[in-house]
């Protein structure tokens, strides 16, 4: 009896270490870092309890009943099957508990006098067998399901990245970074649309800059491409997150705002326009702009008309001096 209480004390001191740690488990969060880890402290603690479990018959008393020897069988087969299936994705486990625990009880049948316990050691060697084998078959198959289900999330991945990349060719310059002509007239339509609801302005500027050909032929264009993405991050430091600045073409801008200061905010832009640039052979230059101004409702009741206004606005500058700024003239139809 006292080895019988031993062994009880050390399945229970077992299972509340296994408790604990199911407990710290369901509270930590799994990362690759630390999985190594929590797989085996939970695998030690369930083989060890598989080990306690394998040596419980040695532990019965010699005119121990055979039908407490079946019971221990059937209990401990039960075991197996269940573990064998839980998890069927980790053979090593399951076939490890298998030798810790059915092993053990196998060779304690072999030992036993009575004709009924060979009978019971052809009967455990057939239901391991057979329950190892079909495991083995789950586990096939829960392992090419598991890797079946990471090829497809990372290819939905692939798509959803491939998707997100084509949304932003499809809207956006890639040269500056600026939203382009499509997603200007699409977020400008937008802005009309909540004008004529809520009865606010938009001011419409369209900036142009100013002998921007010369400064490609007398520099070359890649100290041009330079000069359009610095300018592209000013215009961007002027609006605001509810405003839009975007590359409308060339060396040809749009900002879409709601202000009713439309004076402000075009020397702002010709003030910012005419700060030096470093081009990317190393010069410095200054470079300025002309700018058409439109605003709603007076100037146009749509993005294509606001933008029209705002560009011929722009060539009134251009025939009187560059490096300005014009307000239209035209009235919405």
């Amino acid at each position: 009896m006292l080895n019988i209480a031993i062994w009880f004390g050390f399945v229970v001191l077992i299972t509340i270490i296994v408790l604990l740690i199911e407990f710290r488990f369901d509270k930590t969060i799994l990362a690759v870092s630390n999985a190594r880890q929590w797989s085996t402290a939970r695998m030690s603690m369930g083989l060890l309890l598989g080990v306690l479990y394998g040596m419980a018959p040695f532990l019965l008393p010699g005119d121990v009943r055979v039908q407490d020897e079946m019971f221990i069988f059937i209990i401990l087969s039960a075991m197996i099957s269940v573990a064998s299936t839980s998890y069927s994705i980790m053979p090593f486990y399951y076939i490890t508990l298998n030798a810790v625990t059915m092993v053990p009880l196998t060779l304690y049948f072999m030992f036993r006098p009575e004709q009924i316990h060979f009978i019971m050691v052809i009967t455990a060697v057939i239901w391991q067998v057979i329950v190892l084998k079909n495991a083995w078959a789950v586990s096939q198959t829960s392992i090419s399901a598991a890797y079946l289900t990471e090829e497809l999330k990372d290819e939905m991945a692939h798509h959803l990245e491939t998707k997100i990349q084509l949304e932003q060719m499809a809207s956006q310059d890639s040269l500056t970074a600026l939203p382009n002509r499509r997603a200007l007239l699409a977020r400008l339509d937008t802005m009309v649309a909540e004008a004529k609801r809520y009865d606010h302005p938009i001011t419409v500027m369209f900036i142009d800059l100013d002998d921007f050909k010369k400064i490609n032929d007398q520099y070359g264009h890649d100290a041009g491409d330079t000069l359009l993405q610095e300018v592209a991050n000013r215009l961007k430091g002027l609006v605001r997150e509810s405003d839009m600045v975007a590359r409308y073409g060339g060396d040809e801008f749009v900002s879409a705002n709601r202000v009713t200061n439309d004076d402000g905010l075009a020397k702002r832009i010709l003030d910012t326009l005419a700060q030096p640039v470093v081009l990317s052979h190393e010069s410095v230059m200054s470079t300025y702009g002309s700018i058409g101004i439109a605003q709603f409702p007076h100037n146009g009741d749509s993005s294509e008309a606001l933008i029209t206004a705002a560009d011929e606005a722009m060539y009134v500058v251009k025939k009187t001096g560059k490096s300005g700024f014009s307000l239209s003239e035209k009235q919405a139809a």
